[in-house]
């Protein structure tokens, strides 16, 4: 045991002098790094505080975006019935727009064919009175007509 006690003195004595040498920079270092935890410390709890207040506040404009876009949504749906009575409406005009003129054409070709007939009917009465004056007409007439046709046309 006496071989342990010079080698436990020199290990002691080593401590010692370790303890007294490196005390300073030992205790230092440890406030540096106890200084640099607690600021750390103090960013992480700023940067929690941002990060709950941003979340704050971006849950409070979702919020208020789902009642935008409901709202949005109503205005869409009111423009949307506005636009179909006014769609309505212009089909309606158009509708009464479009009668009127087949009305006011139809009434157009109505004269139109009554006239084209009554010009076809006037034309077969003359034919028809034409050929039968020709087969009823025999040549004493037919001088006759001469005769007062140039004695009319010499009067005038």
């Amino acid at each position: 045991m006496h071989g342990l006690i010079l080698p436990a003195l020199n290990l002691l004595i080593l401590c010692v002098v370790l303890y007294f040498a490196a005390r300073k920079s030992v205790i230092a270092a440890v406030r540096k790094r106890h200084e640099l935890v607690i600021n750390d410390l103090q960013d992480v709890r700023k940067n929690l505080s941002t990060a709950q207040e941003k979340h704050e506040e971006f849950t409070a404009k979702l919020k208020g975006v789902g009642v935008e876009i409901e709202a949005i949504r109503a205005e869409g749906l009111q423009d949307a019935a506005g636009l179909k009575q006014k769609i309505l409406e212009q089909g309606q005009k158009t509708a009464a727009g479009i009668v009127s003129d087949a009305k006011t054409r139809s009434q157009t070709l109505f004269y139109e064919i009554k006239g084209e007939l009554v010009m076809e009917f006037a034309d077969q009465v003359i034919r028809r009175a034409s050929d039968h004056l020709k087969k009823a007409l025999t040549g004493e007439d037919k001088d006759r007509m001469r005769k007062e046709f140039s004695t009319q046309l010499g009067n005038k």
